[in-house]
């Protein structure tokens, strides 16, 4: 079958030199990664060096590493050598900060303002990591103001397992008036999470179902 019978006239240009894949698949690399981990999106492909590989195949495995979310493109180039097939996803990364100032409100009349913080694909793993700090103005009674910091980490694969990790803390201060008079005072209250999955994907590592477990505190 040929690519042209296989994929639309727009997707031509993402399979370069890819109309025949009869040889067996030599090597498998990738181009166009200056923060992401060759591994990171080895993970995603489901065809290997020694097996030969349709165009279906090709294209699965173009959308899974796609689908990671870290990439505005995934072209693929295949050059054809004397040990076999070359495969090679070259790709064009996103920008994976974002600092932004965050404003909220709702329609008991509180609201609250303050900036956040994003790192995607952390370390070139496609890990995540979040920050914020808001100051909240709230309208129950009793309650003023509150300053409120969060931080959080997601580590999809631990040591290139199936294994991953989350966790993520938290911290606030509230100014309280209670009493008649009333009195000031401050409540302070600390949060810590740690949670750890599994994926029990037999496809692309990113997709499929997770299971896990974790504990949740507050004081």
């Amino acid at each position: 079958m040929l690519l042209a019978m296989s994929l639309s006239t727009t997707a031509l240009a993402q399979y370069e030199g890819c109309e025949d894949l009869s040889q067996p698949i030599s090597r498998i690399a990738f181009s166009g990664n200056k923060t992401t981990k060759a591994k990171t999106m080895r993970r995603e492909i489901t065809v290997h060096e020694g097996e030969t590989a349709d165009h279906e195949a090709l294209a699965a495995n173009r959308a899974a590493v796609l689908d990671l979310g870290l990439f505005r493109a995934v072209d693929v180039q295949c050059q054809t050598t004397p040990a076999g097939l070359e495969l090679i996803f070259d790709v064009h990364e996103k920008h994976y900060f974002l600092a932004a100032p965050r404003a909220d409100t709702n329609s008991d009349g509180e609201h609250a303002y303050g900036a956040h913080l994003s790192w995607h694909n952390a370390f070139g793993r496609n890990q995540t990591l979040r920050a914020t700090v808001l100051k909240r103005k709230s309208a129950q009674t009793g309650r003023s103001s509150s300053l409120e910091y969060r931080v959080s980490h997601d580590i999809p694969f631990l040591g290139n397992s199936d294994w991953g990790m989350n966790w993520n803390l938290g911290h606030e201060i509230a100014d309280l008036k209670t009493g008649t008079p009333p009195l000031d005072f401050q409540e302070v209250s600390d949060r810590f999470g740690l949670h750890f999955y599994r994926s029990l994907s037999d496809g692309p590592s990113s997709q499929g179902w997770r299971l896990g477990l974790g504990v949740q505190y507050l004081d």
